[in-house]
């Protein structure tokens, strides 16, 4: 099952997820996407806010721009310098409790899911 979830590189650009091949382009490259709403949730009542976040595969995807459980763009963090730590959530978004749910709260008053019945980013872009 893991497995099946897994991108793997085909060679230099190209690269397969769930039996599907495709471009370099179609990732994030070294920008992290996330929805501080899910972060939030992982969190929980845990004593360490942190050890329970966890990425999610389709956030790692470049056309994906709306968190479809809780309908709100996805934000992006990147860091400036290569150092092997580019998707570490724990350094990308150190907020944690009420300030990783003030962000949340953010975004959830730029989207216009209520006027709107596309969750695209097309949809996004219009109702600004």
């Amino acid at each position: 099952m893991v497995e099946h979830n897994t991108i793997r590189s085909l060679d230099g650009r190209r690269f397969e997820l769930r039996g599907e091949a495709f471009s370099t382009e179609f990732l994030t490259g070294s920008v992290t996407r996330f929805c501080p709403a899910c972060l939030a949730e992982d969190e929980g009542a845990a004593s360490r806010p942190h050890a329970r976040r966890r990425g999610r595969l389709e956030w790692l995807l470049a056309p994906v721009r709306i968190c479809p459980r809780h309908l709100q763009p996805l934000m992006e963090r990147q860091r400036d310098a290569w150092d092997g730590k580019a998707r570490e959530l724990q350094l990308l978004v150190p907020e944690t409790g009420a300030a990783l749910q003030a962000l949340a709260e953010t975004l959830s008053t730029l989207w216009c899911s209520p006027r709107c019945s596309s969750t695209t980013t097309l949809c996004f872009l219009n109702c600004r």
